[in-house]
C-alpha cells in the first residue's frame, strides 16, 4: 500500500443554509447520539487513540460530557462544538479533531461579522499584531478581557479544544484561529468590549465592531499575490535563493510541480550557493510533492517514513473499497509497511549547493515530514525552531459527520515513524536555532535577515 499521507474524505454534502438556520438546535437525545457515535469512531478508527491518556480519565470525562449534554432542552451547533471538542482535543494528536470551520464560513460569507484584531498569542499572552478596525488597541498592546471574560479564561477555554503534543504548535493554531474561536466559544457576532493595556503599559477599554469578509479583505490588501501565498522565489542576496513553500497540498501538484521545475531553472541560472526553503507556514499536503521537491536537492537515496502503521478498521476498508478499488486490502486489522531506501529521480537542475530550511511552530504534517528528511539523511541545515508537528506522528485523516448535529470531524487512521526509525516525541530539532519572534516587525522579515548573517 502506497505510504503517502492521501486523505480519504466523505462525499461532501451541499448544505444551503440561511444565516438564521446556523442558530438551529437538536435535543438533547441527538446530542448524545453524536456524542456517543463520536467516541465509537475515534475508537474504531484511531490505531492507539489512547496513546497520551489514561483510558479511565477519558470515560470519566466522556461520562461527565454525556451528563451535561442531558441537562438542557435543545443545543446549538457551537455549543455543542463546545462540548465536544475539548474531548477530541484531549487526545493530542493534530489530525483528530472536531471541526467548526464550515459553519464559521457559512457565517462569514453570508453577511456575519469577524473579529476584526490579529493576535499572536505566546505563553498564554494575547498580544495584539494588527487592529483592522478604526479604534481601539494597537500593535504590541496585550488582551486582558473581552466582554469581561479574562484572556486567562479566554486562553484555556480556546487552547482546550485544539488538540497538539507541542505547545508552541497549539498557541500559533490558536493565533491564526483566533476570531473563529471567539465566534464559536464566546458567540461574537457583532461588536465586543475590550480591555487591554497599551505598549506604556496604560489599561483601557474599547468598543470594538466586527468587520465583513469585504472590508477585511480591503483593510488586510488581500487579493494581490496569490500565487505568493502558496509558494514564491526571490534572491535576498546575489548568492542566496529563498524558496518559500506554504502549502504541499495535493490537490496542487501539477501547479507545483511547474514552479518547482521554472524555480530551480532559475536557481541554476543565478548561481546561487545557497539555498533556504521557508516551511515556517507550512501546514502540510501530500508527501508526493515534498518529495518531488526533495529530488531536486538531493541525489541521496531516502525513504520518506521508515514504516507506515495502517489500522484497517471495517469503516477504513469500506472507504478503500470505494475509492482504491485496486488495493488488495489483507484480512488482519494492523498492517505495518517498512521502507527501503529509493534514489530520487534524476533532475537537470538538481541543486548541488548548501541547503538550509526553515521551521516553526507552524511547520507540521508534510512540511514536518520534508524537514525529517533533510534532517535524517544530512542533506542540509534546519534553522528556526522545533516544527509545530512530530516528526513521528499519527495521521492520514479518515473525515465524517456526526449523525444529528453534522458537525465534520478527522481521525487518524496511520502512524508514520519517521525516515532514521524512531520516536522521541519530538518535532524535528534545528541545527540553527533563531528565534521567530521577529517574524513580522512590519518592514521585514528578521528571520530571514538573522539567516543571511550566519551563511
Amino acid at each position: 500500500m502506497n505510504n503517502k499521507k492521501i486523505l480519504i474524505v466523505l462525499p461532501l454534502v451541499i448544505l444551503i443554509l440561511s444565516v438564521s438556520a446556523l442558530g438551529q438546535t437538536i435535543s438533547p437525545e441527538h446530542a448524545v447520539e453524536d456524542a456517543r457515535y463520536l467516541r465509537e469512531t475515534l475508537e474504531s478508527i484511531h490505531p492507539d487513540l489512547y496513546f497520551t491518556r489514561d483510558r479511565g480519565e477519558s470515560e470519566k470525562q466522556f461520562r461527565e460530557i454525556v451528563a451535561e449534554l442531558k441537562t438542557r432542552k435543545s443545543w446549538t451547533k457551537k455549543e455543542l462544538f463546545g462540548q465536544l471538542a475539548p474531548y477530541v482535543a484531549s487526545f493530542e494528536d493534530g489530525h483528530t479533531f472536531l471541526s467548526i470551520m464550515e459553519d464559521f464560513r457559512k457565517h462569514a460569507f453570508q453577511g456575519g461579522k469577524i473579529f476584526p484584531l490579529s493576535i499572536k498569542i505566546d505563553e498564554g499572552e494575547i498580544t495584539v499584531t494588527a487592529n483592522h478596525a478604526n479604534s481601539g488597541p494597537s500593535p504590541g498592546a496585550i488582551i486582558k478581557s473581552i466582554n469581561g471574560v479574562s484572556s486567562d479564561e479566554l486562553y484555556a477555554r480556546m487552547a482546550g479544544v485544539i488538540g497538539s503534543k507541542r505547545r508552541a504548535h497549539l498557541e500559533s493554531t490558536l493565533s491564526s484561529g483566533f476570531p473563529v474561536y471567539v465566534w464559536a466559544l464566546y458567540d461574537f457576532e457583532n461588536s465586543c468590549d475590550i480591555t487591554y493595556k497599551n505598549q506604556a503599559g496604560v489599561e483601557k477599554t474599547a468598543l470594538l465592531t466586527g468587520l465583513s469578509v469585504e472590508q477585511l479583505k480591503a483593510k488586510r490588501g488581500d487579493g494581490a499575490g496569490e500565487e505568493n501565498l502558496k509558494w514564491s522565489l526571490s534572491f535576498p542576496r546575489n548568492d542566496v535563493a529563498l524558496l518559500t513553500i506554504n502549502t504541499f497540498a495535493g490537490s496542487l501538484k501539477d501547479e507545483f510541480e511547474t514552479f518547482v521545475q521554472k524555480s530551480f531553472e532559475r536557481i541554476e541560472a543565478s548561481e546561487a550557493e545557497f539555498l533556504i526553503i521557508d516551511l515556517r507556514n507550512n501546514g502540510g499536503g501530500s508527501t508526493e510533492l515534498s518529495d518531488y521537491l526533495y529530488s531536486f536537492v538531493s541525489a541521496r537515496p531516502f525513504r520518506t517514513f521508515a514504516e507506515v502503521r495502517v489500522k484497517l478498521s471495517e469503516p477504513i476498508k469500506k472507504r478503500l473499497a470505494e475509492t482504491r478499488p485496486e488495493i488488495d486490502l489483507p484480512e488482519k486489522e494492523t498492517v505495518t509497511y517498512k521502507s527501503d531506501l529509493q534514489a530520487p529521480p534524476e533532475r537537470t537542475t538538481r541543486f548541488e549547493g548548501e541547503l538550509f530550511v526553515l521551521t516553526g511552530p507552524r511547520t507540521f504534517s508534510t512540511s514536518t515530514d520534508f524537514a525529517a528528511i533533510i534532517k535524517d539523511y544530512g542533506v542540509g541545515e534546519i534553522a528556526g525552531e522545533e516544527t509545530g508537528g512530530l516528526a513521528s506522528s499519527y495521521g492520514d485523516i479518515y473525515y465524517d459527520r456526526l449523525p444529528n448535529s453534522e458537525l465534520k470531524f478527522g481521525v487518524s487512521f496511520k502512524y508514520f515513524l519517521r525516515p532514521a526509525g524512531f520516536d522521541n516525541g519530538r518535532g524535528v530539532i534545528p541545527d540553527i536555532r533563531i528565534s521567530l519572534d521577529g517574524l513580522d516587525n512590519g518592514k521585514e522579515d528578521t528571520v530571514i535577515a538573522t539567516l543571511l548573517e550566519k551563511i
